[in-house]
């Protein structure tokens, strides 16, 4: 089996450093490493390999240092090089990458191409959908397990709401969630010491596509300041003796999260605004709700309207939601018999009704089905994509304005297309639904979809033995860090249930197995902006506080008096754990009494 490796250079998380003039990354006396997602594919493939014989290869976009990562993956065990490297790359945006990547990988005979479900930097994981769009071949991303079966591929992938199963035919582009595989690491002091190994150097030239598809000038999408994002909080600290000062501590809190309105709309936007929906079960209907209202907000003032895209069959209780929440039109891609959510069939139906009726824009949900949905959208009708938004409005030279974060949240980036229409993903719990509902009549029209499943299939999902509404946006999340004991887990779980609240967890509890992945918090976990996040024996790691930074407040419980959470605090409780929960249900149960 011949296996390709796409490894992204990035600048180390703890010495990220940003020109707001230039809106470029410093460079220069930072530290750069290879993309840790991309080493477990390295290491996947490399498993790969040692069962079934083949060889792997290495290939990295980037300016010449990026040479490093392909040494260290040389060093690791790989049996070859490639360094996509031109001055005529510069500036390249995701799809441009993507065309470059193709491009590059089309003619070498590969049977596998993967990659890290996202990198650290830029956080979108769009790339690999849209490689795989521009190839034409099968896609799964966030692969957890992967064997091969028959020729083709059994995997295992995780979903905000369980695990799914997928099997899909070679050749296939996969994307690596931690799980897959053990990360190649080679540390950069043994990289710099070693002799540059032989490699294969590519120029935008060799690529064999129009140049017009790479760097600036293949790039839809730009950044306009790119600023800091400074996040204070207010470290206050109270003893937890003092009952009545926590209590009236987290009710000041709570109110000052109930006063933050929905982003007040300075200009509204024309024409039908779309909101793509891939499921609405379960937490798919808060994300609807959530969409579809400030999508609502931003259309009214200029006479638009929005619709609501939908796969599956529509239930009515669903089309009165979808209605209630704002769209005055509901799409909806179903097929004769009822199947899963199929990221190939929905791309090709929804690419097809973009063409024949174009809107002004379409948000997707930052999930995994809307992640590889909207990739694979962008590669496929050729517009600009901006993934992982926390908010947008309407940009002075028309069409939208999204605010991205990158490198953890510590900067925002401001981002406008160059295409109509606009493509992003929105991130969940960022957006508001509507405080009253819409009122008004809803028009259905029906969407074809197609019959061939392009060499993948998908099967069950199966739960995580922990009710996925646990996942879901929540005014308050729990969090439970190594200062939890494993044992008292299942009583966090029990009160975050019987409360509404939702369950988070440090990197140390999930990798320990004493919590699914899904419900990690941090930078390679999830993102969450409830109006309390309450950390339970968390130290406060850097790469977990990239996770929280969007949460309205940060209450801290920790017997460690110097744990760095503590900096990162609204308010900080030194006390056991479980003195400190106690306190805190007491308080926020009569905050929703």
């Amino acid at each position: 089996m011949k296996i390709a490796v796409c490894i992204k250079q990035i600048p180390s998380p703890g010495e990220l450093r940003f020109d707001p003039e230039s809106r470029r990354i410093v460079r220069e006396g930072v530290s750069l490493e290879p993309n840790a997602l991309d080493m477990v594919a390295l290491g996947a493939a490399l498993a790969l390999k040692a069962e079934l014989g083949g060889e792997v290869v290495a290939v990295s976009m980037g300016p010449p240092s990026a040479q490093d990562v392909l040494k260290a993956a040389i060093m690791g065990g790989a049996d070859d090089a490639w360094l996509i490297s031109d001055r005529a790359l510069a500036g390249s945006d995701t799809l441009a990458t993507a065309h470059a990547l193709a491009d590059a990988l089309r003619p070498g005979g590969f049977d596998l191409i993967l990659l890290g479900r996202n990198s650290l930097d830029a956080e979108t994981g769009q790339v690999g959908p849209m490689v795989a769009e521009l190839l034409g071949w099968p896609l799964v991303t966030s692969v957890n397990s992967l064997t091969v079966d028959q020729g083709g591929l059994r995997l295992l992938r995780t979903l905000e709401n369980g695990l799914e199963e997928i099997r899909c035919s070679l050749p296939a582009v996969i994307t690596a969630r931690e799980e897959l595989a053990e990360e190649v690491y080679i540390s950069r002091k043994k990289v710099a010491a070693a002799e540059d190994p032989p490699m294969r150097r590519l120029g935008a030239q060799d690529l064999g596509g129009p140049l017009s598809s790479y760097g600036a000038e293949g790039s839809f999408t730009r950044v306009l300041v790119l600023r800091e994002e400074h996040l204070e909080r207010a470290c206050r600290r109270v003893e937890i003796r003092e009952t009545s000062q926590v209590h009236e501590a987290v009710r000041a809190l709570f109110a000052q999260a109930e006063k933050a309105a929905p982003r007040p709309v300075e200009r509204g936007l024309p024409g039908e605004l779309w909101v793509a929906l891939p499921t609405l079960e379960a937490d798919g209907q808060q994300l609807a709700r959530e969409l579809l209202g400030d999508a609502f907000r931003l259309t009214e003032p200029a006479g638009g309207s929005v619709a609501a895209v939908t796969w599956g069959s529509l239930s009515a209780a669903n089309r009165t939601l979808l209605a209630e929440s704002g769209a005055s039109r509901i799409y909806v891609i179903a097929a004769e018999e009822a199947r899963p959510f199929h990221s190939g069939l929905a791309s090709a139906a929804l690419s097809d009704a973009i063409s024949h009726r174009p809107p002004a824009a379409v948000l997707f949900p930052s999930t995994t089905h809307g992640r590889e949905w909207a990739g694979r959208v962008a590669a496929r009708l050729g517009l600009g994509l901006t993934g992982d938004a926390i908010g947008f409005g309407v940009a002075d030279e028309g069409g939208l304005v999204m605010d991205k974060p990158a490198f953890g949240g510590l900067m925002v980036a401001p981002i406008v297309s160059s295409t109509r229409p606009d493509l992003a993903t929105i991130r969940p719990g960022i957006c508001v639904p509507l405080e009253a509902p819409r009122q008004g009549a809803v028009e259905l029209i029906q969407l074809a979809v197609g019959t061939d499943p392009g060499g993948m299939s998908v099967g069950a999902t199966s739960g995580f033995g922990i009710p996925a509404s646990l996942l879901a946006p929540a005014r308050v999340v729990l969090a439970v860090g190594n200062g939890v004991p494993e044992a008292a887990i299942p009583k966090v779980q029990q009160l975050a249930l019987s409360h509404g609240f939702g369950l988070g967890a440090s990197r140390a509890v999930t990798d320990a197995g004493r919590l699914p992945k899904a419900f990690q918090v941090g930078l390679t976990g999830r993102s969450v902006a409830p109006q309390i996040y309450v950390a339970l024996g968390i130290s406060g790691a850097f790469e977990h506080l990239v996770g929280i930074r969007r949460a309205a407040a940060v209450v801290a419980v920790n017997s460690d008096p110097d744990a760095p959470i503590f900096q990162a605090a609204d308010l900080g409780l030194v006390c056991d754990w479980q003195e400190g929960l106690d306190v805190l249900i007491e308080a926020l149960s009569g905050l929703f009494a």
